[in-house]
């Protein structure tokens, strides 16, 4: 009776590590399938923004609006050198933000697996980062503003278009009108001339840097930090105007703070992403 006990015993030892190395070996194959969905994905909406030299900012304030008093923040207008980066052609959708935090873990209002994520913070923007990224082995990030300014209003194959290609920002953007308060499936819209939608309207768009006044010196890829928790946010979204979804007009939020009308798009630099 001892001698079966102590077979019965060994084959246990002896089994309990097969099964736990079949589960690992289960949810490393799940982790490499999710991580190349993410990657195919990605890799077919990441738009090279090729660098170039352009006018950031503006000294009279929105075009479709004379509000004077909006200049002191949108100016004054200096000259801002890019490297070349990629920027994604769409905002982070809900089904991406499912994808990388887990489906128990989706914070939009406004429920659509292509529909921007939203009510997320600049704070939460890092952690879906820092996990996308832990999950890819990329480094990905948020645009920097001049980034994001440069690749709204087309890049080097800019036309000078108000909006993201177009003087009128209903032909581009979600944005208010008739009593319509809703987000829109990314990428409904006509796109801009580097073919990136939504950069008019939908949700506003965290960017990487803190808000600060500008200067008219030159800059060469320019991020601010200034210690603070105050953030830049870009393009107006569906609860706005659309003097305020202009390319050139911004505004400010707390890191920590999120509405169902702030999302965000991804960005890196061209040197860290090479398309398939």
């Amino acid at each position: 009776m001892k001698k079966m006990l102590l077979a019965a015993a060994t084959m246990m030892i002896v089994l309990l590590p097969s099964c736990g190395n079949s589960k690992n070996s289960k949810q490393e194959a799940e982790n490499e399938k999710k991580k190349a969905e993410i990657l195919s994905y990605l890799d077919s909406t990441m738009v090279l923004v090729e660098g170039g030299t352009f006018t950031m900012g503006s000294n009279t304030g929105p075009r479709s609006m004379s509000i004077p008093e909006w200049a002191e923040e949108m100016g004054p207008e200096h000259e801002v050198t890019l490297d070349s980066y990629y920027i994604c052609m769409f905002e982070v959708t809900q089904e991406l933000w499912s994808q990388v935090m887990g489906n128990f873990d989706l914070p939009s209002a406004n429920l659509g697996v292509r529909r921007p994520v939203e009510k997320v913070t600049w704070e939460d923007c890092q952690k879906f980062i820092t996990k996308l990224n832990r999950l890819t082995g990329m480094k990905f990030r948020l645009p920097t503003e001049a980034e994001w300014e440069f690749a709204a209003c087309g890049g080097n194959k800019s036309q000078g278009f108000i909006f993201a290609g177009s003087d009128d920002g209903y032909d581009v953007g979600c944005i208010y009108r008739d009593n319509e308060y809703a987000t829109d499936d990314v990428g409904s819209l006509p796109p801009n001339e580097l073919g990136i939608y939504d950069m008019t309207g939908n949700v506003w768009e965290w960017c990487e840097d803190n808000y600060g006044k500008y200067t008219a010196e030159p800059q060469k890829n320019p991020v601010y930090k200034d210690g603070t928790k105050v953030h830049v946010i870009r393009g107006g979204s569906w609860v706005n105007a659309q003097r305020s979804c202009e390319n050139k007009v911004r505004s400010k939020l707390l890191g920590s703070s999120g509405t169902e009308a702030i999302g965000f798009r991804l960005a890196i630099s061209a040197k860290d992403y090479k398309k398939k």
